[in-house]
């Protein structure tokens, strides 16, 4: 509950820093995209070839990819 006090004091400054550079958003959310890739695909996927038969995880890691791309394509047609 502590931790939720200064949320509401930090938006207002937080939506005009936003506003203010907004162009570079893209780059951040590229940046941030990288970083959870390299997650998955140096940490996750190791793991998973560990605890699961080889067909089964790349089966799941397949699907995995597959639904998020649909996901994606998904918004993007919506919008």
């Amino acid at each position: 509950i502590f931790t939720s006090i200064p949320q509401p004091l930090v938006a207002v400054p937080a939506y005009v820093f936003m506003e203010h550079f907004e162009p570079l958003l893209v780059v951040g959310l590229g940046f941030a995209s990288g970083a959870m890739s390299f997650v998955a695909i140096m940490e996750l996927i190791p793991d998973a070839y560990e605890k699961l038969p080889m067909e089964a995880a790349i089966a799941v890691t397949t699907l995995s990819f597959g639904v998020m791309t649909l996901i994606q394509w998904e918004a993007v047609n919506v919008i």
